[in-house]
């Protein structure tokens, strides 16, 4: 057996925390770690049923070291999760934000960018989080990303799909696609989340501009169609 344990505390099948799970699991299959996991039913660890703590991942190590993983959108920090934490490696890591954090900061970590991806094999927890929903339509989406051979029928981004060696002979092409998000389609929303939306939005489109004017052909992107960005972004939309 590895010397080092891992238990997943697994309460979200979100799309976020899927190249989280294939880690473990791909460490697991290759024997450098050993992860057990406990799931937990359409409900968050601290038993509150709270959207946004579904991008969210605790996993205990060796026993006794907590470690979290935070991938949701936006610079904020748990603070619950990050006092119950050791370690906290967070997605949209944000230097300043931590500013405000005070000492506790020195445990935060930058996560880097997210994406869905499967394992390559028989993946044997994830089969296991399947029951974490109560959709039973969800619950054979996500039962058939656990069987690498339903790939037939259906596709699904493994890990030997998503990664390969570059090609020297082509002409390097950059890509960028983004999505720009509404900052009004929720009444509840606060106006500093309104302001983060926009602000991230324009971020987007200007990266998208500047990508365009630098690069010309070589570079392919935009913004995602959508109601919203047809609206306001309509100068950098995918083709």
């Amino acid at each position: 057996m590895p010397g080092i344990t891992c238990r997943l505390k697994a309460h979200s099948v979100a799309a976020h925390l899927q190249q989280i799970y294939t880690g473990f699991s791909m460490l697991d299959r290759r024997g450098l770690i050993n992860v057990t996991q406990s799931v937990t039913k359409e409900t968050s660890p601290m038993g509150a049923r709270r959207k946004t703590r579904e991008t969210h991942l605790q996993v205990i190590l060796n026993g006794n070291i907590k470690l979290h993983y935070d991938a949701q959108d936006g610079e904020t920090i748990d603070q619950e999760f990050l006092d119950m934490s050791d370690f906290y490696f967070k997605r949209s890591y944000s230097p300043s934000y931590l500013h405000q954090i005070g000492s506790q900061s020195n445990k935060i970590y930058p996560l880097g960018l997210n994406y869905e991806v499967y394992p390559d094999f028989w993946d044997h927890l994830g089969f296991e989080r399947t029951k974490i929903s109560n959709n039973i339509t969800k619950r054979l989406v996500y039962i058939s990303k656990a069987f690498s051979r339903i790939d037939q029928v259906a596709f699904t981004p493994r890990v030997s799909r998503m990664e390969a060696l570059p090609d020297f002979t082509q002409q390097p092409q950059i890509l960028f696609i983004a999505k720009a998000y509404d900052p009004h389609d929720d009444p509840k929303r606060k106006l500093e989340k309104i302001q983060e939306r926009e602000h991230n939005n324009n971020t987007r489109a200007n990266c998208i501009r500047l990508l365009r004017k630098e690069f010309g052909n070589s570079f392919f992107g935009g913004m995602i169609r959508s109601q919203y960005s047809e609206t306001y972004y309509k100068d950098v939309l995918l083709p």
